[in-house]
C-alpha cells in the first residue's frame, strides 16, 4: 500500500498541474465569449439544422394558434 500511496502522490500533482493549465487556456482563450457563443463556434452542421427545424416547429404552432 505504501507503493500505491507514493506512486499516486506525483500523479495526482501532474492531474493538478494538468487541470490549471487547460483552464487557465481556456481562458485565455474564450475568456472573453459567452458560453452560447462557444457552443454556436464547435456546433456541428448536424446540430445546427436539428436546432433550426425546432424554431420553425415552435414558430408553426404558434401561428397556427394564434389564428
Amino acid at each position: 500500500t505504501a507503493v500505491v500511496i507514493l506512486t499516486s502522490i506525483p500523479v495526482m500533482i501532474l492531474v493538478v498541474i494538468a487541470i490549471i493549465g487547460s483552464t487557465k487556456w481556456m481562458l485565455k482563450d474564450f475568456g472573453a465569449i459567452t458560453r452560447a457563443e462557444i457552443e454556436a463556434y464547435f456546433e456541428t452542421d448536424e446540430e445546427k439544422a436539428e436546432k433550426e427545424a425546432k424554431k420553425k416547429q415552435i414558430k408553426n404552432r404558434y401561428n397556427e394558434n394564434s389564428e
